[in-house]
């Protein structure tokens, strides 16, 4: 998600260039609505027959550039596949896994960058400079249409929404913690609408939540990422930890609390709304993984388990008030 600006700001300063954009199954419904560009999708759990099938779709083409924005080992074997006359990656501070044996090009080093700004320096490396509109991510009219009629057997349309699993459990927070804060929404008269997948931990962390707080609303397992795009664009606010739907809100410009501990938020947080962000990630580093933000990479995870339940009720609350209950 944090590559569409750059998308976009490419095609404002070029319209007459030709993108090509190789993307997950998932990455291209969340793009369903994007236009103006080829999406090629790769299946990484097709195995070598994904790789087969990209070769025979780049054979006979010929690209200026290929911007190398995942620094993976997936990518990284993707590279020479791809037809371009130059291959830009990072600088070798921030290259993994083998990238620079791919690239011919690098960017210039930006060290202790948010993920958004990594992404950002290979649209500025061509001379695109973002602007606020290139994160402009549209909907497709079927989507909002079927969120209306979900939120139809709502009388009270102000909603809130917790979205309380990553796919990381050690990012999630406390299902008890997050009832409680589900109550105090409803004691302002907002509905709390619970979203998320239907792997075996999303469904057990909402049923959690549900046990303790029964009047939420759920909705988990009933939207696909184009339905939960348009929730969360009707959506007062949104709750979550470190995972997608928070840059979701983030790029809607819907208002988002990311409850932090175990990564950095200033390496993974909502690029717009880093201020909204509860963060416990210095306390965890020192408290539990007995290190410092000085002395560890920039970006790295807390290693030690409990990290996330260092983040309180009351300083969550506090930023619940700023957002929606200060004059």
């Amino acid at each position: 998600m944090q590559t569409l600006p750059v998308a976009n700001a490419l095609k404002r300063m070029w319209p007459e260039a030709r993108l090509t954009w190789i993307i997950g199954a998932q990455g291209q419904e969340l793009f369903a609505a994007v236009k103006g560009i080829e999406f090629i999708v790769f299946d990484k759990l097709a195995g070598v027959s994904s790789y087969v099938n990209l070769r025979r779709r780049m054979k006979g083409r010929n690209f200026d550039w290929l911007l190398h924005m995942q620094p993976t080992f997936r990518a990284n074997l993707l590279a020479p596949l791809i037809p371009a006359r130059h291959k830009l990656g990072y600088d070798r501070k921030r290259s993994r896994e083998g990238q620079t044996l791919v690239t011919g090009f690098r960017l210039a080093p930006n060290p202790r960058k948010h993920a958004q700004e990594n992404f950002l320096d290979f649209a500025r490396h061509l001379g695109a400079f973002p602007i606020e509109d290139d994160w402009q991510l549209p909907i497709l009219p079927q989507a909002l249409e079927t969120v209306q009629a979900l939120l139809s057997v709502i009388v009270n349309k102000n909603y809130v929404i917790i979205h309380p699993a990553a796919s990381d459990a050690s990012r999630n927070w406390l299902p008890q913690r997050y009832a409680e804060l589900a109550c105090y929404f409803q004691s302002k008269g907002l509905n709390v609408i619970l979203t998320g997948g239907n792997n075996l931990l999303e469904q057990a962390v909402v049923q959690n939540i549900i046990n303790y707080s029964p009047d939420c609303i759920n909705f988990r397992g009933k939207l696909g990422l184009q339905e939960l795009l348009a929730l969360i664009r009707g959506a007062k606010l949104l709750v979550a930890p470190d995972t997608g739907p928070v840059h979701m809100a983030d790029i809607l410009g819907t208002p988002v609390i990311g409850l932090y501990a175990v990564s950095n938020p200033y390496s993974t947080g909502p690029w717009h709304q880093i201020g909204n962000v509860v963060n416990c990630y210095p306390e965890a580093l020192v408290s539990l993984d007995r290190r410092s933000m000085e002395h560890v990479v920039f970006g790295s995870r807390v290693r030690s388990p409990g990290a996330m339940g260092l983040i309180g009720m009351e300083a969550v609350k506090e930023k619940v008030d700023q957002l929606l209950f200060t004059p």
